[in-house]
Order: C-alpha cells, then structure tokens, then sequence
C-alpha cells in the first residue's frame, strides 16, 4: 500500500504493450544465478510472483498469474562443471533449495532424458513460470485502483546531478517531477 502523501506517476510510451518484451518473455522466474544481487532479486520476487494472484486482487477479482513452480534444471557437460558447482554452492547460501545431480543422479531423476555428454545439473524446485501477461495486467489494475497516475507520452529527457534525477521530460513538452526517478524500461533504458 502507498504511502498516504505519496503520488505516483508511470510513463508508458505504448499502453497496448505490443512492442514490450514482457508479452515476448516465457514467464520463467528462477534463483539459478551467479551474482548474489541476482540471487536476492529472485528471492525476493519469486515469492512475490508466487501469491501475485492474492496480493494484487482487486474488489476481491485475483489477478491471474498462473504460478507454476515446476523448478528449473541447469545441466552442463564436463567442462563447465567446476563452474556449475561454484553456482549452485553460491545459491546455497543464499537460502535457495538448489539440487545438486551428477550424470547418475540425472538418469535415475529423468529416465527419459540422454545424458550422454551431460556432467552434471542443478535443480531448483522452488523456481518456475507464470503468464506474464497475467503478471503484468495484475500489477497495473492493482496500481489503478491505488490511484496510479498512468502517463502516455515518451521520456525525451530525465533532469539530474550526479546522483539524483528529479525531472522527467516527456515528448509533449510535460516536466514530470519528483522525489524519486525509476527507471523501468527494461531493454529501452538507455535510450
């Protein structure tokens, strides 16, 4: 819930979305990284994804997510198994449940699956997909009923100093200001 005083505004350059990369995307969501930033997102969001259908309803109305955690397997032949490992014990100690399985392991889990020239995998079960259609219409009707101002224009310009930005110039010559700048144009951002 936004804070009583605060007022927020979202800049969509194309409110159809036909040419956002969200209605291009799977909808997977997994903790299967690297770089613990990454990790702590995915802990963070995944749970979120998982009761979006709840936390985003509307006058009762869920939104529809569609939450499947089916897990993920990352598999790699033997070359990259050193590698493999440093993930999954990276993962491991930042709370994900991550399976570790060598070439056995992976035959006895998936009988149908050749592991002909697979080393080894990393299951994680907790991870998996959802609509992201689903996610995204849910998050913008939540945001609208939280009285979400939506704005269809194009950044043109983002006022700033060295570490803050305070002004949003759009194309129809409207200076959108504000306490807080985030900029969420995924592919598009630098532009």
């Amino acid at each position: 819930v936004l804070a009583p005083a605060a007022r927020v505004a979202v800049i969509e350059r194309d409110s159809t979305y036909e040419f956002a990369s969200t209605l291009r995307a799977s909808g997977g969501a997994r903790r299967q990284f690297s770089c613990p930033e990454n990790i702590a997102m995915s802990n963070f969001s995944i749970p979120f994804i998982a009761t979006a259908g709840d936390t985003l309803a509307v006058d009762g109305e869920p939104a529809h997510v569609e939450w499947r955690a089916g897990g993920y397997l990352l598999i790699v032949g033997p070359d990259a198994v050193d590698t493999l490992r440093a993930n999954c014990d990276a993962q491991r100690a930042h709370g994900v449940a991550a399976d570790w399985l060598d070439a056995d392991a992976l035959r006895a889990r998936f009988p149908s699956m050749s592991v002909h020239g697979i080393a080894a995998g990393v299951r994680t079960p907790d991870d998996g997909w959802c609509d992201p259609n689903g996610l995204l219409q849910g998050l913008r009707r939540k945001a609208r009923s939280l009285d979400v101002d939506y704005i269809e224009a194009n950044v043109v310009g983002i006022d700033h100093s060295e570490r803050v930005a305070r002004f949003v110039r759009l194309d129809t010559g409207v200076v959108v200001a504000g306490d807080y700048v985030v900029n969420a144009a995924g592919a598009w951002s630098k532009e």
